[in-house]
């Protein structure tokens, strides 16, 4: 691999020509190898496949880019089985309209660019078309941003003035159902940005609906964000669910316009027109690559994700599944299978694949570590010297920052990165915030509870991590039949800390300690601590948790476990119910370090000492000064 002399060839190089490996053109108007290989007549060919001349020279360009190419011409029914055919192609080249009979419809479209979004596999998309691509930007941005409600969402309850409700509300507002007050460049900025810059940039709309439409001062707002989805769902097709939101990048009039949603990165490009004859009027390359390199340098991806880039790359050229150290033997082999019965006559069938799995994953995760470190002890490695030049022109492009302010290097990174600096106040707090979640642990994303997994309650005020050993957290019944917990199954007993609120200025520098933890809950950065302010100890505790788990109202309470907890109630004892959301995952190494500071904790000595006073330095936030009385 040359190295990349620019920050633009690095990207390029580790996007778009180190991950392409094959392509899929998806257009109704090319002729698909079977087509051209039963076709006995080239001038019928013609006719039935209108662009066969631009599906050739697509694909002389893919196989002189050594990429292997495909044609898809009949799309039929967008299904989950079409989604993983495609997938499979790390770039799409994608015609906008896939009926001719239908020259307006692009829902296939639409729901192939939906299905990749979601799909685990990254894809490049280049959507080739004849129609005006602001428009086609718009709806699929649209349909790609998801979250799109009903107008009820918004309004049922609120005083939208003269006793309205809310369809007699949008009718008064929009009578001839065009809601031409949400133009389409509103649609745009509101899935880039999102309200808060709609309502910045947008106040005359905000004015319009006081002064001409007698909509509350107060629920402006909301009557707005209730004609935009509107406007999506009527104009643009959207669907209305109860999905959570998409995030999204983009520059809808770029040069080349392009798209980022979740799996996939889409480019628009402008087909070559055609003469009368059918055949295109142009007849230089047709500039694909340049119109995606274009499109993903003006993306400007950060370091991170140029490296995650290539650690991908590496991986895809990389065999795991016959490497020999995680299956060397017939013995182990056999060995396996033993506990895999043994595991499904215990457990049954869920637990042993989840026992094989796991183990699998964790050897497997092991060769992937260990293969990469040796790329990283050889300086040579393409791996290395990739990282070492994408590093470089990313801290060049910030300038000199040796011996500044800690400030002026986070702000200087923030400005690399293209945060919105100092739109809040302490915006470092939250940059920093950022890194040590990513850093500590992961979204929660299903299953059982576990070491490390962070809880919290319904309103988020209460917050607490799991601190019981992963094999006891195993949802099967102990094979120690005189155990607790053979006992009490399926009911299995937590501990968990008790996790205080804290604050970025007293959290941060505290960081190091390895008692904090950092999580994110609906966009909003929650700064915990796990041992007292004062004491510097944990606080435990012992809940059961019952079998079955429920979900929530909101998007983020998926994961919902209940508990039934001991608890005091005037001179009695009581069982009480307690209800928590897992939101968050703290890694390996991040959660084998609370489970050690509550063993520390358990395991203390006491010493009896007169206490005295405050401690030095550690009265903030008690609402105490000077001697204890």
């Amino acid at each position: 691999m040359a190295e990349p002399a620019t920050y633009d060839e690095a990207v390029v190089e580790t996007l778009r020509k180190r991950a392409v490996q094959s392509a899929i053109l998806i257009d109704d108007s090319f002729p698909s190898y079977n087509d051209l290989l039963a076709a006995n007549d080239a001038a019928a060919v013609r006719a039935d496949f209108p662009d066969v001349d631009e599906a050739r020279r697509l694909y002389e360009l893919m196989h002189r880019h050594r990429i292997v190419c495909d044609v898809e011409n009949t799309v039929g029914h967008v299904d989950g089985e079409f989604i993983e055919k495609i997938r499979k192609s790390d770039l799409v080249v994608l015609d906008w309209n896939l009926r001719r009979a239908e020259p307006q419809d692009s829902e296939d479209a639409v729901r192939v660019l939906s299905g990749l979004s979601h799909s685990p596999h990254f894809n490049l998309v280049i959507i080739y078309t004849r129609d005006n691509l602001l428009k086609v930007w718009t709806r699929a941005a649209v349909r790609l941003h998801r979250g799109w409600r009903e107008k009820e969402h918004f309004l049922d309850g609120l005083d939208l003035g003269q006793g309205r409700d809310a369809d007699e509300l949008v009718g008064d507002i929009d009578p001839e159902g065009t809601l031409e007050l949400v133009p389409d460049e509103v649609l745009r900025d509101y899935v880039l940005h999102g309200m808060r810059h709609i309502c910045s940039q947008y106040q005359q709309l905000l004015k319009d609906l006081r002064e001409l439409h007698r909509v509350p001062g107060a629920q402006t707002k909301a009557v707005l964000e209730a004609l935009i989805h509107r406007a999506a769902i009527q104009r643009h097709g959207a669907e209305a669910d109860a999905a959570e939101p998409h995030p999204l990048e983009g520059a809808p009039a770029g040069a080349p316009p392009y798209l980022n949603a979740g799996s996939v990165f889409v480019c628009l490009m402008k087909k070559p027109e055609q003469s009368e004859d059918g055949r295109p009027t142009q007849h230089e390359e047709p500039g694909i690559f340049d119109c995606l390199d274009a499109a993903l340098k003006t993306w400007k991806p950060s370091v991170l994700q140029l490296l995650v880039s290539e650690l991908q790359n590496e991986l895809e050229h990389r065999s795991y599944a016959f490497d020999s150290s995680l299956m060397p033997s017939s013995l182990l082999k056999a060995g396996w299978m033993f506990h895999m019965l043994r595991e499904h006559g215990a457990g049954g069938e869920d637990m042993a694949v989840d026992g094989l799995v796991a183990s699998l994953n964790a050897r497997l995760a092991e060769s992937i570590e260990q293969s990469i470190q040796v790329q990283l002890a050889d300086p040579e490695s393409e791996l290395m010297r990739f990282g070492k030049v994408a590093a470089r022109l990313s801290v060049e492009a910030m300038g000199d920052l040796t011996g500044k302010p800690e400030v002026e290097v986070v702000a200087a990174a923030a400005k690399e990165a293209g945060v919105a600096w100092r739109d809040k106040a302490n915006m470092e707090f939250e940059v920093l915030h950022a890194l040590n979640e990513y850093l500590s642990s992961d979204r929660f994303r299903g299953g059982h509870l576990t070491t490390g997994t962070v809880l919290c309650s319904a309103d988020t005020d209460e917050w607490w991590i799991c601190v019981t050993p992963a094999c006891d957290m195993v949802p099967r019944k102990s094979s120690d039949a005189f155990s607790w917990h053979a006992d009490m199954f399926p009911f299995r007993p937590v501990h968990l800390l008790k996790l205080e609120k804290s604050k970025a200025k007293q959290a941060l520098p505290e960081a190091e300690r390895g008692t904090q933890v950092f999580v994110s809950v609906d966009g909003k950065q929650h700064f915990l601590r796990a041992v007292h302010t004062q004491m510097r100890q944990p606080r435990p505790l012992t809940w059961m948790l019952e079998p079955t788990g429920f979900s929530g109202d909101l998007g983020w309470q998926r994961h919902g476990f209940l508990f039934k907890e001991l608890r005091k109630v005037g001179d009695a004892l009581d069982i009480g119910e307690r209800k928590a959301f897992a939101v968050s995952q703290l890694r390996p190494q991040y959660a084998a370090r609370f489970l050690h500071l509550l063993g520390n904790h358990q395991s203390r000595i006491g010493v009896d000492y007169a206490k005295f006073g405050e401690l030095a330095g550690e009265n903030e936030g008690s609402g105490k000064s000077g001697l204890a009385a």
